[in-house]
């Protein structure tokens, strides 16, 4: 809902904030106002024009999304893959990548595409150089070293690249499928049709995952892809009694909702975080005092930014479709969505390292960080944003778990 003058200034004094905040407060509240009326122009505008640029979260940019794969090996194709072939520049022409008709569905267990241990989304911007080295880490611990879950997938989301990062995740499928065959995981890119921002494109990942357990990661590589087991041993409530990875992680149903935090919290004192910069340093520590002020149900978790979170299947499917932030902050929105929803947050310490190739702006990012979380705490407390309500698991026509792999 839009308020006006009067109401708002009512509603920024009871705010128990400082006085520059509250000034924020309003100032963003207007230039959110301003920006909701040029949305809604532009996807009126896309309605009488097909030339118009796409809007994320409309119905013809949610069309507009691709769910690329490497056509099967025997040539062998479901009605589903059907499609013609897809040329991706960048890729050895003689690969046939072909579209589904449409994307897979976290919520629906009459979807074809079965459903496997665990999904990894990576969202990936601009990424052909670091991609590849994070992709073959992964594939190493869940494939190559076999002690892992029997099925899982991998999910690319291309976030409007403008270099051949969908040719190389791609292209790395392809060699580690020729390496140690394709049987019982798969690896698709979930190509956005123009620039979502990372929160934007997660939102995506998660609700195309098609797993018992879901892991986001970013696509730099900077966590150890193998701290993985400490975040599944971590969920708490599981109905196997917390027995290891390997002898649960493929149980229907052991997963109860909870989110499972990867932090570099224990990192503060260490070289990976003192050699840094004064300023990224500086901006680090305002950003987690801004943080304790606004965000109070998150102040026993030390780290909310780390790239590298686990959701089980009953959380995403609640959590992922509620998410409004397309920014770097959209994790803020999603534990404050799991504490709303008293799904259990839970935070474990991993391996991190610095990498090369951010596409974070110190200054402008942190700006545009701090006016996100100003805009969260507002649009919730005002109901503009709502909390979803918790939903029981999902349940196939027969009554079972649905199709697994």
């Amino acid at each position: 809902m839009d308020l006006g003058a009067a109401g708002l200034a009512v509603l920024v004094s009871s705010l128990p904030v400082p006085a520059l905040v509250i000034a924020l407060v309003a100032v963003i509240m207007t230039a959110a106002a301003l920006a909701r009326r040029r949305q809604h122009a532009a996807i009126s505008k896309s309605k009488l024009s097909s030339t118009q640029p796409l809007v994320y979260g409309t119905p013809a940019y949610d069309a507009a999304i691709e769910y690329l794969e490497l056509a099967p090996t025997n040539d062998q194709l479901d009605e589903e893959r059907s499609r013609p072939r897809r040329s991706i520049p960048g890729l050895d022409p003689s690969l046939r990548v072909v579209r589904r008709a449409h994307v897979p569905n976290l919520d629906d267990n009459t979807d074809p595409v079965p459903l496997a241990a665990i999904s990894v989304v990576v969202p990936a911007y601009n990424e052909q150089t670091r991609l590849p080295a994070m992709l073959d880490e992964a594939f190493t611990y869940l494939l190559a070293e076999r002690r892992t879950p029997s099925s899982f997938e991998i999910l690319v989301v291309d976030d409007g690249s403008k270099d051949q990062t969908v040719a190389v995740a791609l292209a790395t499928a392809h060699r580690w499928r020729r390496q140690h065959g394709a049987r019982d995981w798969r690896l698709a890119v979930v190509r956005l049709p123009r620039n979502a921002g990372k929160g934007g494109a997660v939102r995506v990942g998660l609700r195309a995952a098609r797993a018992e357990l879901v892991l986001f990661a970013d696509a730099d590589g900077a966590t150890r892809f193998a701290d993985v087991e400490k975040l599944v041993a971590a969920v708490p409530g599981r109905a196997d009694g917390g027995v290891s990875w390997p002898s649960t992680v493929d149980k229907a149903r052991a997963w109860p909702p909870a989110v499972v935090v990867g932090s570099r919290a224990h990192l503060v004192s260490t070289d990976a975080v003192v050699k840094r910069s004064w300023l990224r340093n500086l901006l680090m520590y305002a950003f987690h005092w801004v943080l304790w002020l606004l965000a109070g149900p998150l102040r026993d978790v030390g780290d909310t930014q780390c790239g590298f979170k686990l959701l089980t299947r009953d959380a995403a499917r609640v959590v992922a479709p509620a998410l409004h932030v397309r920014g770097w902050i959209f994790d803020i929105e999603l534990l404050l969505l799991a504490r709303a929803l008293t799904f259990p947050v839970v935070e474990v310490a991993v391996s991190w390292h610095e990498v090369d190739g951010s596409k974070v702006s110190l200054m402008t990012d942190s700006v545009r960080m701090l006016l996100d979380l100003l805009v969260i705490r507002v649009s919730y407390m005002v109901g503009r944003w709502k909390v979803p309500r918790a939903r029981p698991p999902p349940r196939s026509v027969d009554g079972g778990e649905g199709k697994r792999r």
